[in-house]
């Protein structure tokens, strides 16, 4: 599972174009996390937001297990910026 978190981008169409296929050797911006998920669900949400007003959250599904997320910056300057969480399976 792949979330992008959207920093910036000069269209819709260009982010469609982009994100088709994401590169495998993004420059990491922070170590990876290992993280247990026993629920099937995982609720997505923006830090920055103070949910004044929020009825719903986004929900993601998943499998439960171990996974080592990776956050990675893609971009090209004065074009896109992205954020990319990798969520990678792994057994203990």
């Amino acid at each position: 599972m792949t979330i992008i978190r959207w920093v910036s981008c000069n269209s819709d169409k260009l982010a469609e174009d982009v994100l088709i296929d994401i590169p495998s050797d993004l420059p990491v911006l922070e170590g990876p996390k290992n993280v247990e998920v026993n629920g099937c669900e995982l609720l997505i949400f923006d830090s920055a937001n103070n949910f004044a007003g929020r009825k719903s959250f986004d929900l993601i599904k998943t499998k439960p297990g171990h996974f080592k997320i990776t956050t990675e910056i893609y971009k090209e300057k004065n074009r896109f910026e992205f954020i990319v969480h990798r969520f990678l399976p792994f057994v203990i």
